[in-house]
């Protein structure tokens, strides 16, 4: 997954010129073309396991699921380095399940 595109912060930009801005917003550069930098592509991991009870007519499936992926956010500026970080989010989803089948 992944290959987002998004628009980098321009070089020469530091946190104290975004601090002394009346919006604190990064400033646009005339040129810089939006979305021309892309991340590189990222790897979710997804983990099952599957235990099943079988009976003469019946099979009850119990599951246990786990995905896990890290999406990126954007860039900031780090407020201790005042360096321009990439931002990340991990997202978490855990799934439990029961079936039977007739």
């Amino acid at each position: 997954m992944g290959g987002d595109r998004y628009t980098p912060i321009p070089d020469g930009i530091t946190f104290e010129d975004v601090a002394k801005r009346p919006d604190k917003s990064i400033p646009e550069i005339d040129g810089l073309d939006p979305y021309s930098a892309q991340m590189k592509t990222t790897v979710g991991y997804a983990l099952s396991v599957k235990y099943t009870v079988n009976k003469r007519h019946t099979s009850h499936h119990f599951i246990l699921e786990y995905l896990q992926m890290k999406t990126f956010q954007g860039q900031t500026f780090d407020l201790r380095t005042h360096e321009i970080v990439d931002k990340f989010t991990s997202l978490t989803f855990p799934n439990i399940a029961y079936r039977v089948e007739f």
